[in-house]
């Protein structure tokens, strides 16, 4: 108890405010919030689109994101004690210690071997890191089969179990670089350019799509119809004007900041000949093609929302001769003329 306690003061007091000031520091705390509530990558809405239309989603989604709060200061609380004890036992900053995947596997795991009973706790925590892998697979999966079945992108013979099957494994064989012996540098690259800036990109668009595209009315006459509640003018000027700006803001300071102060990944270069220790890794600027795999990376996931919006809209600027027939339109509209589906006409503005 003492060391813990030692821990979140060492965090407290020790920690380096001025990063408060950094770009970079609130595009990860975005980041994790949309991770940690599964925002823009459409497992929430592939889950919300099995619900009934008659459903108060409203009060579902105001406990998910009070429990989720509650849950990530608790694991803050348990991180930032084993982490500042670390800082107190070794006698080094706070910024030395193991972060990113050595967090879990490092220090955590050397935290837990001072507990009584440590083998059973360690297989309980390294068993709750795997469950929540194979089910954040499992959202993950599920979004992309609910857009896929709602399309005819693939065809309606193809069972859906092989469909699964095979993007598993496709999965599978595209992950095999990240474990092999330079797997860490695909990692680092992976996690600094393909998880926080296409996300922020993507969760900018759905809701600038939702609230100035679609119609904030629009939206909240369906959201009334649906839960029998009309939001208030401060979920229209979240929607609207604060959301949007947040995250616009957090992505321009960001490329902004990128471009001044790039970001490095850790070399490795083995320990000092004469063997008197030292870091084994050193600070390195990327290699060119690793910028070319960050960029792509980072518009790989972005890019395909304003070119089909681009597309959509050119019927209505060059003329009916450029139409294309989207797979979701063609989905909906073999439904139509089955008598599986009704078109209902939009609400007006």
């Amino acid at each position: 108890v003492g060391n813990s306690t030692a821990g979140n003061d060492t965090v407290v007091t020790k920690s380096n405010w001025g990063e408060l000031l950094n770009p970079y520091c609130w595009l990860e705390a975005a980041s994790q919030i949309f991770y940690s509530l599964s925002l823009g990558f459409g497992s929430c809405i592939a889950f919300a689109s099995y619900n009934p239309t008659k459903t108060d989603f409203y009060r579902q989604t105001i406990g998910i994101s009070i429990v989720n709060s509650l849950s990530s200061m608790l694991a803050g609380v348990t991180i930032f004690a084993i982490i500042g004890s670390s800082a107190v036992k070794n006698q080094v900053p706070i910024d030395e210690l193991s972060t990113g995947p050595g967090l879990a596997f490092i220090a955590v795991s050397e935290a837990i071997a001072t507990t009584p009973a440590a083998p059973l706790w360690s297989a309980m925590f390294f068993l709750m890191l795997f469950m929540l892998g194979i089910d954040s697979q499992f959202a993950g999966i599920e979004g992309m089969m609910t857009a896929l079945d709602d399309t005819t992108l693939v065809p309606k013979r193809i069972p859906r179990t092989a469909v699964i099957a095979s993007f598993c494994g496709l999965s599978f064989l595209l992950g095999l670089p990240f474990v092999m012996s330079n797997g860490l540098y695909i990692v680092d690259l992976f996690d600094n350019f393909s998880a926080n800036f296409p996300l922020m990109m993507v969760a900018f668009c759905e809701v600038t799509a939702v609230s100035w595209v679609y119609g904030i009315n629009r939206f909240c006459s369906d959201f009334e119809a649906m839960t029998g509640y009309y939001p208030n003018v401060v979920w229209k000027s979240l929607w609207l004007v604060i959301t949007p700006i947040s995250l616009a803001g957090i992505l321009i300071y960001s490329f902004v900041d990128q471009f001044s102060n790039p970001i490095k990944y850790a070399r490795f270069v083995g320990c000092q000949a004469d063997g008197s220790g030292g870091n084994w890794t050193v600070a390195d600027d990327y290699p060119a093609w690793g910028w070319g795999l960050a960029i792509v990376l980072v518009f790989s996931s972005f890019l395909f929302i304003p070119a089909l919006a681009i597309l959509a809209y050119l019927p209505k600027l060059l003329g009916p001769s450029f139409e294309i027939e989207f797979p979701l339109v063609l989905a909906k509209k073999e439904k139509e003329q089955s008598g599986g589906l009704e078109m209902q006409p939009a609400p007006a503005v």
